[in-house]
């Protein structure tokens, strides 16, 4: 990726894209950035099993992108790109939520519904864990059941609540 091929691409000058940009990794980031899905949980609290199938349908959308490839590319580089990788972290996934209905669960631990201390990282990652998980397995993205089975069978059961 050069910023020549960037221009060329989105057919303007590379002045245009040096006045904004130095590298062409920092539009990459910029472009995750803008991309990468937050979750929006409803205000009052009250709808913790449907905020968490949203969450997972909109990962399930973004997988789809042209970008979760991208994001996929940098987290398997290894050392070969560990400062983009933590660049990635630090400037995309982070700033955005970080994991996957992460955004949701810290919500209702802060409105008192779920107990902070049963959201540990590896709660936070079960659910994107469980997509990736079906996509390597059945090489296509979650079915609406599925999506409904990780919320109901896995992460509800492990935050400690059995129906919501």
């Amino acid at each position: 990726m050069t910023m020549e091929g960037i221009a060329t691409r989105a057919r303007t000058a590379k002045t245009s894209l040096y006045r904004r940009w130095s590298t062409p990794a920092e539009i990459l980031m910029d472009s995750l950035y803008v991309t990468f899905p937050v979750e929006t949980p409803s205000p009052d609290a009250d709808d913790l099993r449907g905020d968490l199938l949203r969450a997972l349908k909109q990962h399930k959308e973004w997988l789809g992108t042209p970008m979760a490839p991208v994001v996929h590319a940098i987290n398997i580089s290894g050392a070969r790109y560990a400062d983009l990788k933590k660049v990635l972290y630090d400037r995309v996934l982070d700033a955005r939520g970080s994991r996957v209905t992460l955004t949701v669960l810290r919500h209702y631990v802060a409105h008192g519904v779920i107990d902070a201390d049963r959201v540990t990282p590896m709660v936070a990652d079960i659910g994107e864990a469980m997509m990736a998980k079906i996509l390597m397995d059945a090489g296509r993205a979650p079915s609406r059941r599925e999506l409904e089975a990780i919320a109901d069978e896995v992460i509800l059961p492990a935050i400690g609540v059995s129906d919501s």
